[in-house]
């Protein structure tokens, strides 16, 4: 059985699960941007997150009195508010948050076994049960069936709770997609 690639790309950053101290909005969006402040030679970095009701900004803290000379803290691309640097800062604070994302893949076979494994540079904490309902265009009922008579199998093997993560293979030993609607007969 050939083994398909399927890409899962987030679409955001996860957010701040923190009130907004001002409005009381439930969490805080990341800006993207950095506060660098030094105090001799020790460094302090924070990202910057914003409310996106009243636009209250808070810091998160990234690093506390770090050395400038440090070869890990790469303290220019800080400086430079580098858009990567901050998604990657943001994923790291917020591990397990879930965020919305899409998948890149081929068209399902109609019928037949399907191997598919997860490529997931960032970790966007979907289930399995509800990730698999939606690309396969079942119910969660009906995977968590498949997955208990093990029509439906996970490498390395995991709850249907567990969530989705890089590297990680699934096999469906028949999948049988539901055929169309017919049109509504008229009469």
């Amino acid at each position: 059985m050939e083994t398909t690639l399927w890409r899962i790309r987030p679409h955001t950053v996860p957010v701040w699960a923190l009130a907004c101290a001002r409005c009381g909005a439930s969490w805080l969006e990341s800006t993207g941007r950095f506060r660098v402040n030094a105090n001799g030679r020790r460094h302090d970095v924070w990202l910057i997150y914003r409310c996106p009701g009243c636009g209250a900004r808070r810091k998160q803290p990234v690093h506390r009195r770090v050395r400038a000379d440090a070869a890990e803290v790469p303290l220019d691309a800080y400086r430079r508010d580098d858009p990567v640097l901050a998604e990657s800062v943001a994923f790291a604070l917020a591990p397990g948050v879930p965020v919305a994302y899409a998948v890149e893949r081929p068209p399902l076979p109609e019928s037949g076994p399907l191997r598919v494994r997860i490529v997931q540079p960032r970790f966007c904490a979907v289930r399995w049960d509800r990730f698999l309902a939606a690309e396969l265009g079942w119910s969660r009922r009906r995977v968590q069936a498949a997955w208990r008579a093990r029509t439906l199998c996970v490498e390395p093997a995991c709850r249907a709770s567990a969530p989705v993560r890089d590297g990680q293979c699934f096999s469906v030993l028949e999948l049988r997609c539901r055929p169309s609607p017919s049109p509504p007969r008229s009469g």
